[in-house]
Formats: structure tokens, C-alpha cells, sequence
């Protein structure tokens, strides 16, 4: 069968979106102002210390995205062999089924990673949830008087809770720590976490039975569970750290389940819309067919 030229335009067209969801994630973060809450004096549950993070924002990046993107590439050229066409060409050259493989299912993570993250952030500055370390990252004052806070909430007692209106006070502490004091609901880094392992978790239950079956039958159910540990692991050091509330990093965790499931299921076609050999293959804006394969899937 001839091989069929790539649908460049469709190749450029998922790039831009991929690209565009990416950068609204970035602006967002540079741009855009969490709502203002106003809080009682006596909130216990705001009062806690500023730690620095047990896992960062890179070491998040790392594990999220660049690990699962290795990961899923390296079992695609496994699972599918490195002679095998996939009736697509470019220029005149034959693309190889496994690259073809890789595109589509980074692709799809990638989308879904950056989907989830931008609904995350929406999130965050619509609610503007007050982090747990608020205080100590605002150090808040109601006048020029640095002890002004203190002498408000002096007269607050259990029975008689004290306010303090969103316009009636102001940070003294860095800026950028108080945008970020201001955005706990939900969790990014659970988020992400959720997202990365549950979809790797789908991903070795679709890929895997002959990559991790057979004489290893109990690895993949292990790994399976070490990806879910990780996030796990992740979700509660935002607790530890004083960065969010448990019912922040629960919700989190949902969505990033939850958008996790809905790429699997609905977009990347690991359950049974990419079939075996001679049946069609509808990648790349373009309709082939797939060759044998190797007993690998």
C-alpha cells in the first residue's frame, strides 16, 4: 500500500493548541490577581508557620511531565518495534509506526496536563482561598501602625469573632508571597500528581500486559501502585508544609483524576480505538493502516 502524506496543517493545528493552553497557563500565573478574602482574627486554621517546600514546583514539573513523556515514548517504541511502517510519509520519507505512536500519546498527556493545570488555576483565583500559612506570609496591618493588627484583634474572643474586611487591611510581607498565600484551593501540585499517575497507571494497564505480564506478572500491578504512592506522597507533603488545607488537596487530587480518566477514555485510545494490524489507524489528521506488530502488546 502507498504510503499517505501527513496532514501538515492538522500537525501544526494540535501544536498551536497545545502551545496556546500552555501559555494561557503561564499568563494566568504572571497576570491575573487571586480574589481578595476578608478573615477572622481568631482562624486558627491560617495561622500556621511558613515552611519552605519539600518537593517544588521543578521537582513537580520533573515528575509530572518530564518523567511520564520519557516513559510513555520509551514503551510505545517497545511495545510497537523500530522497523515497522505506519503508511505515513514526510517529504518523500517513510514515518516509522512508532513515532507516529509517540506523537499521539504525548500529545494527549501533554493536552490533558496543560487542561488540567489551567482548570486548577482558574480555580485558584476565582476562590481565593486563604493558604494555611497566610499570616505569616502576609503580615497583615489595618493603619501605618505596625502593631495595628494585634490591637484589632486584641477584643476578639471565641463568642465575639472580629472581621476583617478585605479592604481594611494590607500586607506588609513580599507580594508574590501573598498572591500565592491567597490561592490553596485546589492543590496544583496534587493536581498534577493525580493527573501523571493515574493516567501512567491507565497507561501500563493498556500497554503492559506483554511488556510487564508473563513470568512478571505481579510488576506491573507494583508499579501501578508506586505511581500511586508518589502522588500520594506529593498531595500530603502540601499538607505537611503548611501550603494547603486537607480539603484542598482532596479536591485535587479529584480533578486530576478525574481529567486523567477523561483523556484515557475519551482521547488517546488505549482501550481499543488504535487496533491491531489491518485494521484503521486515525492519526495525524490522516486515515492508514497499521502493519503487524510485534507480540509485545
Amino acid at each position: 500500500m502507498p504510503a499517505v502524506g501527513i496532514n501538515v496543517r492538522k500537525v501544526v493545528f494540535e501544536t498551536a493548541v497545545v502551545l496556546a493552553v500552555g501559555l494561557a497557563v503561564l499568563m494566568l500565573r504572571a497576570f491575573a490577581k487571586p480574589h481578595r478574602r476578608g478573615f477572622f482574627c481568631h482562624d486558627e486554621s491560617i495561622r500556621f508557620p511558613k515552611l519552605p517546600d519539600t518537593i517544588s514546583d521543578t521537582m513537580v514539573a520533573l515528575g509530572t511531565l518530564g518523567i511520564p513523556t520519557v516513559l510513555i515514548g520509551v514503551v510505545e517504541v517497545l511495545r510497537t518495534g523500530r522497523g515497522i511502517p505506519s503508511g505515513l510519509s514526510w517529504r518523500g520519507a517513510a514515518v516509522p509506526l512508532w513515532a507516529v505512536r509517540v506523537y499521539r500519546q504525548n500529545g494527549v498527556f501533554i493536552l490533558g496536563a496543560g487542561l488540567t493545570e489551567l482548570t486548577a488555576d482558574l480555580a485558584k483565583n476565582y476562590v481565593g482561598r486563604l493558604r494555611p500559612n497566610f499570616l505569616a506570609a502576609c503580615n497583615p496591618v489595618t493603619s501605618g501602625d505596625a502593631s495595628s493588627f494585634a490591637k484589632l484583634c486584641a477584643a476578639a474572643t471565641p463568642g465575639n469573632p472580629v472581621y476583617v474586611a478585605p479592604g481594611s487591611y494590607y500586607c506588609l510581607g513580599d507580594p508574590d508571597d501573598e498572591k500565592e498565600a491567597r490561592a490553596s484551593f485546589p492543590s496544583a501540585h496534587s493536581v498534577l500528581a493525580f493527573y501523571a499517575a493515574v493516567y501512567l497507571v491507565l497507561f501500563v494497564q493498556a500497554r503492559g500486559r506483554r511488556l510487564l505480564g508473563g513470568s512478571c506478572a505481579l510488576l506491573r500491578p507494583l508499579l501501578q501502585w508506586l505511581l500511586l504512592l508518589a502522588a500520594w506522597w506529593i498531595a500530603l507533603s502540601r499538607i505537611v508544609d503548611h501550603m494547603h488545607h486537607p480539603g484542598d488537596v482532596l479536591a485535587g487530587a479529584t480533578i486530576g483524576t478525574i481529567f486523567a480518566c477523561l483523556q484515557v477514555f475519551l482521547v488517546s485510545g488505549l482501550f481499543g480505538q488504535e487496533k491491531r494490524s489491518g485494521e484503521q489507524l486515525v492519526v495525524l489528521g490522516t486515515t492508514t493502516k497499521t502493519y503487524s506488530q510485534p507480540n509485545c502488546v
